[in-house]
C-alpha cells in the first residue's frame, strides 16, 4: 500500500470486512467491520456554532498578511489525538476546553486546514483538505509566456477557483437511513451508496469514534449528482445471495451458511467499489501524527472512469486508520484532466492537443466550455 515515504499508493480495504448492507429505499449502507480497534489514535468531533469559515492557508495573520484563503461552509472539525507507544489515546471531548469564540462578521477565521494543537493533538477540516488540494491543482498557471495566454493567466494563474456541492441532508432518504441504521458492535465505518452509486467511504480507527461520528455523514459534502440519484424511484436490491438447496441440520451448517452469505455480499460490494479500490492514486502527506500520517489523495482523473479525492490517515505499517472520499463529477474530472495535461505539456496548447488526440482549436474550445476562457487572449472578460 505504501512506499518508503509512506505515501498512499492505493486504497485497499484489506483488514476490514464489508458486512451485508442495510437498505432504505435507494440508500444502501454497508457496515465496515474491524476486529481489533486502534487504541493509540482516536478521532473526535468539534462542532462549530458559526459554520461559515475563512481559512488562511499560509497560517499568517488573518486578513492582513495572508494571500491565500479558502472559503466554505464548515460546520465541524475532526480532532485527532494519539500516543507514540501502544498506550490508549484520550478521546477528544473528554477534557475541559475553552469555549469557541463568537463569529466575526458571521464567519469564523481559521489558521490552516490542518493545525497542531499541542504535542499530540491535531485539528483538521474533513474533506476540505482534499477539496483545497483539488482547487489548487496547477494553480500557478502557465510556466511559459505562450502567445495564447492572457495577462491574467501569466500574472495570476488560475485566479480564484470554486466548486459547488450538496450536504447529506440534500440526499433524499439519507437522514432517515442513518437514523434507522443499526450499528454493529465492531463497526468502524460505512460505505454509502445512493442508487448503487458510491457516495462515500468513511472509516475511523476505533468503533467508539464511529458511534460518536455516525451522524456526521449528514454534514459532509457530496457530489451534486447524488441529489439527482436520490430522486430516483430505485429500490436497492439485496446483494447477499443465499443458496436455495442448502440444508441446515446443525449449528455448524448454519454457521457455514452465514459465512458463505457474508463472503458473497463482500464480493458484490467490492465490485461496486472497483472505481476506487486497488487503483493507482496520487497522494501527499499533510501532517505527521507521531507514527501516523495524514494525507490527501486523488485518482488519476481518467475521463473513462469515476474519479475520487479524499483524505486518509495511515499507520506505521501502512494500515488504513481513517478514510473519507468524495466523488468528482464528470465536469470536475474533465477540468482536472485538462489542467493536468496542460501542465505536463508545459501549457503548450498544440502539444496538449497531440497528447489528448485532438487539435489546438479543440483544446481552446474545451477551455471555454470548462470555464477557463479567461486564461486565453480574446476572452470577452479580458
Amino acid at each position: 500500500m505504501t512506499n518508503n515515504t509512506r505515501t498512499l499508493k492505493k486504497i485497499s480495504l484489506q483488514g476490514f470486512e464489508l458486512t451485508p448492507s442495510q437498505i432504505w429505499g435507494n440508500v444502501r449502507l454497508v457496515p465496515v467491520i474491524k476486529k481489533k480497534n486502534t487504541e493509540n489514535l482516536r478521532l473526535g468531533l468539534r462542532q462549530y456554532e458559526a459554520p461559515y469559515s475563512v481559512v488562511c492557508l499560509d497560517g499568517k495573520a488573518p486578513l492582513q498578511d495572508t494571500k491565500s484563503y479558502y472559503y466554505s461552509y464548515i460546520p465541524s472539525a475532526l480532532i485527532a489525538t494519539w500516543t507514540t507507544d501502544q498506550t490508549k489515546a484520550k478521546t477528544y471531548g473528554c477534557q475541559l476546553e475553552k469555549i469557541d469564540g463568537p463569529a466575526n462578521f458571521g464567519a469564523r477565521l481559521e489558521e490552516r486546514l490542518a493545525k497542531k494543537e499541542g504535542n499530540r493533538q491535531l485539528r483538521f477540516l474533513p474533506l476540505h483538505l482534499a477539496m483545497e488540494g483539488f482547487l489548487g491543482l496547477h494553480f500557478s498557471g502557465p510556466d511559459f509566456k505562450w502567445d495564447e495566454y492572457s495577462e491574467i493567466a501569466m500574472r495570476q494563474g488560475l485566479v480564484s477557483r470554486h466548486e459547488s456541492s450538496i450536504d447529506g441532508y440534500d440526499i433524499e432518504g439519507f437522514d432517515e437511513a442513518l437514523r434507522l441504521f443499526e450499528i454493529h458492535p465492531q463497526q468502524v465505518g460505512v460505505v454509502v451508496f445512493v442508487s448503487d452509486a458510491l457516495a462515500s467511504i468513511f472509516i475511523l480507527p476505533n468503533n467508539g469514534d464511529y458511534h460518536v461520528l455516525h451522524k456526521m455523514l449528514l454534514q459532509d459534502f457530496y457530489a451534486e449528482i447524488l441529489f439527482h440519484y436520490g430522486q430516483h424511484r430505485y429500490q436497492a436490491p439485496n446483494l447477499a445471495t443465499i443458496e436455495d438447496n442448502f440444508s441446515i441440520n446443525s449449528h455448524q451448517d448454519l454457521h457455514n451458511l452465514i459465512e458463505k452469505t457474508r463472503k458473497s455480499a463482500q464480493q458484490q460490494y467490492e465490485g461496486l467499489l472497483h472505481d476506487v479500490l486497488d487503483r493507482e492514486i496520487s497522494s501527499k502527506v499533510i501532517k505527521r501524527l507521531g507514527k501516523f500520517r495524514l494525507q490527501r489523495f486523488s485518482t488519476n482523473f481518467d475521463t473513462d472512469k469515476l474519479n475520487f479525492i479524499g483524505e486518509a490517515i495511515t499507520g506505521p505499517t501502512g494500515s488504513l486508520e481513517y478514510l473519507k472520499t468524495y466523488q468528482l463529477s464528470n465536469t470536475q474530472t474533465r477540468r482536472a484532466y485538462i489542467l493536468k495535461t496542460l501542465a505536463e505539456n508545459d501549457w503548450n496548447l498544440e502539444a496538449t492537443g497531440k497528447t489528448i488526440g485532438c487539435s489546438k482549436k479543440d483544446i481552446i474550445r474545451r477551455l471555454h466550455q470548462l470555464g477557463f476562457a479567461y486564461l486565453l487572449k480574446g476572452c470577452p472578460h479580458n
